[in-house]
């Protein structure tokens, strides 16, 4: 236990009409040819996030040589270890951990003094890394906090920082929230519209968006006015009622179903859907993984293409940004609360005819996720002469016999203790210390605990003894220690 993320349009019709003596030659098909209106992409991400963490650091007096934090960008590690002495040689003394990274760098804090000055130190050795691409940054002069950010996006980049430091003030968060998946829904309106079996409406994506593990399941589409679309059924291949829909390279290309089709009307609004915000989606398009693939520099745009047979066109700007997550972290330390109330517990005069009974009580309180355990240690009562009164074990009480033991209960026979109180969630009694009138001596037992956090809860620890009319005279005592561990 440490308690320590409008085009113009156009329309053009040509129509050749042959006449020869009385036959009217049939019409040639129009060609039709106009841009497409209201265009958009929305996307959950606009640029693969880079993974980020941070490191918060103490004062010098508070570290001490070859402790340790360990950096990974997914594919190198570097380890930074703390010269506090000033005595270090580069790369020597580092622990085991730090020998295994892809290099270890010496972070000379001997001269430093205050938690901001350390930090600087963190800062100026993490950006020293030769393999490990992982930017050390402080924001705000005089921090103490040093913001770490992967150079590259994606969830390669999402690896737990390690660290060795004792004092539990010294605070790793991440790396994580790394990410280039994104949702796309792309929305425009045709002017010309699509009815024929031979009508397909094309999307192309530009070099660098990976498209490999989307299927026609990844992706929705639906038209109609605007408010009103109607979902079309897709499938491998165009079919009865259901529009195909495939993937190849940068390009998803959707065809007319083969019979029985909802013709898409002119002025519909098409609305595709690709990723986990379509119905069955649960496959993303990999966006671009760093600014400047194929030839884009931070805020500039890269193109997305609707074409197709449809015969309408038009293209779509997506904008990039290095990221558009905001990483906001929040600190809740660890808390564990353990105050035992009382320090003497008087059993009184024990014969063979009575029982000595005596309690006293503690409050515990804990965040740890995983609770907290309630022990002691100890030896029964013990008189200066070393004699001694038996413990017991899971036993009721029973006058002119040695015993001696406890229990966190509400008890009738003794009448001693109390149950455990306050606001749920609470401590709750333990094993043989959980059952009223029932006492148990053990040394290192657990006799109180919780699987999660608890509120404050007040406990009664009841102590019985009795004695047989043989029992060796004397004052009979015992110190017993009582430990709150919290499992965070």
């Amino acid at each position: 236990m440490k308690i320590k993320s409008k085009f113009k349009l156009g329309l053009a019709i040509f129509m050749v009409v042959m006449v020869i003596g009385l036959t009217l030659a049939p019409l040639m098909k129009p060609a039709r040819a106009a841009s497409i209106t209201s265009a958009s992409d929305t996307m959950t991400s606009l640029h693969g996030n880079h993974a980020a963490g941070s490191i918060n650091a103490i004062p010098q007096a508070d570290m001490v040589d070859n402790e340790s934090v360990i950096i990974s960008d997914g594919t190198n590690t570097m380890c930074l270890y703390f010269d506090v002495s000033g005595t270090l040689a580069d790369a020597t003394g580092t622990s085991p951990a730090c020998q295994a990274a892809t290099e270890a760098i010496e972070v000379d804090i001997s001269a430093d003094t205050t938690a901001a000055q350390v930090a600087t130190s963190i800062e100026t050795q993490a950006n020293t890394a030769a393999t490990t691409t992982v930017t050390a940054e402080i924001h705000t002069t005089g921090d103490n906090r040093v913001q770490l950010t992967n150079d590259a996006a994606g969830t390669a980049g999402n690896v737990a920082i390690t660290e060795d430091v004792a004092d539990l003030d010294f605070i790793v968060v991440g790396m994580r929230g790394g990410n280039t998946a994104a949702d796309h829904e792309i929305q425009f309106t045709t002017p010309t519209g699509a009815a024929d079996t031979t009508d397909t409406i094309t999307v192309t994506f530009p070099t660098g968006f990976d498209l490999t593990t989307i299927g026609f399941a990844d992706m929705d589409l639906s038209y109609g006015a605007t408010g009103t679309e109607t979902d079309a059924t897709l499938a491998a291949a165009p079919g009865a009622g259901a529009w195909g829909a495939t993937v190849s390279g940068q390009i998803i290309t959707f065809q007319y179903p083969s019979s029985g089709g909802t013709a898409v009307a002119a002025g519909d609004v098409v609305i595709i859907e690709i990723g986990t915000n379509a119905a069955s989606g649960t496959n993303q398009i990999v966006n671009l993984n760093s600014v400047g693939t194929a030839g884009a520099d931070e805020g500039d745009n890269q193109i997305l293409s609707i074409g197709g047979t449809f015969g309408d066109s038009g293209q779509i700007a997506l904008g990039l940004t290095n990221d558009d997550q905001v990483y906001v972290e929040g600190r809740v330390n660890q808390q564990l609360e353990f105050d035992l109330n009382e320090n003497i517990c008087n059993l009184g005069e024990l014969t063979a005819s009575t029982t000595g009974v005596c309690s006293v009580t503690f409050n515990a309180s804990t965040n740890a996720s995983s609770g907290m355990v309630v022990s002691y240690s100890g030896t029964t009562l013990t008189n200066a002469a070393s004699d001694t009164i038996t413990a017991i074990s899971n036993t009721t009480s029973t006058q002119g016999t040695e015993q001696f033991g406890l229990n966190l209960k509400a008890n009738t026979t003794p009448a001693i203790g109390a149950e455990i109180t306050g606001t749920a969630p609470i401590l709750a009694a333990a094993g043989n210390y959980a059952t009223a009138d029932t006492f148990d001596f053990v040394t290192g037992d657990t006799v109180a605990n919780s699987t999660a956090g608890i509120n404050d809860s007040l406990a009664t620890v009841s102590f019985m003894a009795n004695v047989a009319s043989l029992t060796e005279p004397g004052i009979y005592s015992t110190d017993l220690t009582f430990i709150a561990t919290g499992t965070f």
